[in-house]
């Protein structure tokens, strides 16, 4: 599989991992930081497997992350 086709099939539409990510944390975007825990919610694909060999999991990344954009979000609201 090459890169582009792992990167399509995460963004497609509904049914893509990075959409599925971006409805379950209710953004209304889609980021690298989406893309990332897409990769991570199958151990077994191309992306995930070699993050997990390294005990990257998505939750380990999805505890980070949340926290961190909503820290970004609040200093957005704020000005900052």
């Amino acid at each position: 599989m090459l890169p582009e086709h792992l990167v399509l099939g995460l963004l497609h539409e509904q049914e893509g991992l990075a959409a599925r990510t971006v409805a379950a944390l209710r953004h209304n975007y889609i980021g690298t930081e989406h893309i990332l825990l897409g990769l991570l919610e199958e151990e077994e694909n191309v992306g995930g497997g070699p993050l997990a060999g390294l005990g990257i999991t998505r939750e380990r990344a999805q505890d980070w992350l949340v926290p961190v954009l909503e820290r970004m979000a609040e200093a957005k609201r704020q000005g900052r």
